[in-house]
């Protein structure tokens, strides 16, 4: 298994709900797997993904020339969580087919771009993410109104995506190529399951 740290930051993320679905903010802790019966058993509800404000500054600085050093735009960072879990959740429905639903929160919390300007001639960059995956069980609110879900299993994914030649490059988006080499390496390292192999529909290696 990948190796894991906890997270000092996660009692600062917010706890977010919706009308119909609530997603713990990340626990952090010691990594651990699910548990064989569950995993040969799980289907992902829903997907949650966060990001640590450093990586979404570092994301803006690469793709904005017009970025305000240090100003994390709400909107922005948003969208980047969107891009980075619809990238995730497609790997997921290959892999986690099951009937035991679980939801999962994903904190990403390291981003790192190649050189590009020095790996361009032979294509041999890579760009890296890093993130805590924690699935969780669905529970019934208590009479408060509020929910618990207990983590039944804990991963830290780091992965590599390939940025290519210059053509690539001009045609691919860098953040969705190591989402979804980490939405692979998740299912990988949780279910066993290569998604689906490269290919000409799938741009990691």
């Amino acid at each position: 298994m990948r190796s894991v740290r906890s997270l000092p930051v996660a009692a600062a993320l917010a706890l977010f709900s919706s009308a119909c679905v609530t997603v713990p903010e990340v626990v952090g802790g010691a990594p651990f797997d699910l548990p064989p019966d569950v995993a040969d058993q799980t289907g992902i509800r829903y997907v949650r993904v966060l990001t640590a404000p450093g990586v979404f500054l570092r994301y803006a600085e690469r793709t904005d020339a017009d970025h305000r050093v240090g100003v994390v735009d709400d909107a922005r960072k948003t969208s980047l969580e969107s891009d980075i879990e619809s990238e995730i959740r497609n790997e997921l429905r290959y892999c986690a087919t099951g009937e035991q639903l679980l939801d999962a929160t994903i904190y990403v919390d390291q981003l790192s771009y190649d050189n590009r300007a020095g790996s361009l001639a032979d294509g041999s960059g890579v760009d890296e993410m890093s993130a805590v995956v924690e699935f969780v069980e669905l529970v019934e609110p208590d009479g408060a109104g509020r929910s618990v879900p207990p983590v039944v299993g804990r991963y830290r994914i780091s992965v590599g995506a390939r940025t290519g030649n210059l053509v690539e490059r001009l045609l691919g988006d860098s953040i969705s190529h190591a989402a979804e080499e980490l939405g692979r390496a998740l299912c990988m390292e949780a279910f066993g399951r290569n998604p689906r192999p490269p290919g000409l529909q799938n741009s990691t290696r």
